[in-house]
């Protein structure tokens, strides 16, 4: 995928966090359809990474998992977590698409990945928390 340049890359930033950290907080505050909602989390990064680039995607992932962060507070560590590895989706498909993969070879990078990425941040959890990882997993 080739890059798209706009005069306000700022501006396209901005609009890229609101949009992303709206849909985050809808499904994080939303009862019933908070889930369905929050399957639409890597659509603007997946788009917004194309338009804006590498670097700007991913500070993109980062200011949101920040929003969403300071929203939860204290109360859930898996929530953040949670939208951050859906965020991730959205950069790795953005990645696979612009190597231009078969659809099975990216399914199955985007996977590896975030399977990957989950794994660490379940084992780095379970190294900082005070119960074993098996007792946090039970």
């Amino acid at each position: 995928m080739s890059q798209i340049t706009h005069r306000e890359p700022q501006k396209e930033f901005v609009t890229a966090t609101a949009i992303t950290s709206l849909i985050a907080l809808a499904g994080l505050y939303l009862p019933v359809l908070g889930f369905l909602v929050s399957v639409f989390v890597p659509l603007p990064l997946l788009f917004y990474r194309a338009k804006l680039g590498r670097s700007q995607g991913a500070l993109l992932l980062i200011a949101v998992t920040l929003i969403v962060a300071s929203m939860m507070g204290q109360r859930s560590i898996t929530a953040t977590a949670f939208f951050f590895e859906l965020g991730l989706v959205g950069l790795i498909l953005s990645e696979v698409f612009a190597m231009n993969l078969s659809v099975e070879k990216t399914v199955a990078v985007t996977t590896a990945v975030v399977i990957a990425t989950g794994g660490l941040m379940l084992a780095l959890y379970g190294l900082l928390a005070t119960n074993s990882l098996w007792g946090l997993m039970s």
